[in-house]
């Protein structure tokens, strides 16, 4: 009849607390499934930003607690890339370095955390052209004589220095003979013997 509303079940005060309590259940499973997963995600990410940090060789050093603080900082997501993407360290390194210049803190401390910043650039993407140079560009073994000259060498904790090439004189300044020595030289072109006739030429 019309004015009148038909359920499929008979509404009382019990079915209501049961429907109540089945969608309170429901939302707190749900709540409980994506505190899960946001913690397994961040056990995963922190591991992985454990692993860039070894393979920079920043575990342990004041440099890993700056990039610690620096993630939780300025949100970075995944914290990983703040170690694999040049683009987003130079970002967040330029940010911090903003804040580190207006801050009121003792210049030391200021001149030490913008030197853990370079410090983590330069390990962590030792391998991009722009912070290695010449040495990711052409390699170790294409290095060019000039770069090779004064390369340093260790062995048995003795540091010593290969010999730098020595350059060719022109041949005016090169040669220089005495008078004994010019006589010489001139029996030497003159004697036919030893260069052949013309004929044989």
């Amino acid at each position: 009849m019309i004015g009148q509303i038909r359920f499929w079940f008979s509404p009382s005060t019990e079915t209501f607390y049961w429907f109540a309590g089945a969608a309170a259940g429901l939302c707190g499973f749900i709540v409980c499934v994506r505190v899960l997963h946001s913690r397994l995600l961040g056990q995963r990410q922190q591991k992985e930003l454990a692993k860039r940090l070894a393979k920079a060789d920043l575990l342990g050093r004041p440099e890993e607690a700056v990039v610690r603080e620096i993630v939780e900082k300025y949100h970075i997501t995944p914290p990983s890339s703040l170690l694999t993407q040049l683009q987003v360290f130079d970002q967040a390194a330029g940010e911090e370095i903003e804040r580190v210049e207006k801050a009121k803190m003792p210049l030391p401390e200021r001149i030490d955390r913008i030197e853990y910043l370079y410090s983590i650039r330069l390990q962590a993407f030792a391998h991009e052209p722009s912070v290695g140079g010449i040495d990711v560009l052409l390699g170790e073994r294409e290095k060019p004589a000039a770069v090779l000259a004064r390369a340093p060498s260790s062995e048995d904790g003795a540091k010593t220095e290969t010999e730098e090439p020595v350059p060719i004189a022109p041949i005016d300044e090169a040669i220089h003979l005495d008078e004994k020595e010019y006589s010489d030289f001139e029996q030497l072109v003159a004697d036919p013997e030893m260069f052949g006739s013309e004929e044989n030429v």
